[in-house]
């Protein structure tokens, strides 16, 4: 059951979160993917990204955190083959 709920909340994550071209649209983060304007002031906007101190602590303690999970023991795949 809680795989279950797991499973809802990720699906409802991957559809309802801004993937990273319309994070970065007002930068041209791709060839082809013109800039648009900031969003007028919406929930969405609070996504929007901006080259500031809160999304630079935010990415760092993010990279932290998956460094130091990187160092965990993990079986050899081909072990028995």
């Amino acid at each position: 059951m809680l795989a279950i709920a797991w499973l809802g909340v990720l699906l409802l994550i991957a559809l309802l979160v801004p993937n990273t071209l319309q994070l970065m649209a007002r930068y041209e983060p791709a060839l082809g993917v013109g800039s648009r304007p900031a969003a007028p002031l919406s929930l969405l906007r609070a996504f929007d990204w901006a080259p500031t101190v809160p999304w630079a602590v935010a990415m760092s303690s993010l990279v932290v955190a998956v460094v130091m999970r990187l160092g965990g023991k993990s079986e050899f795949l081909y072990w028995q083959f």
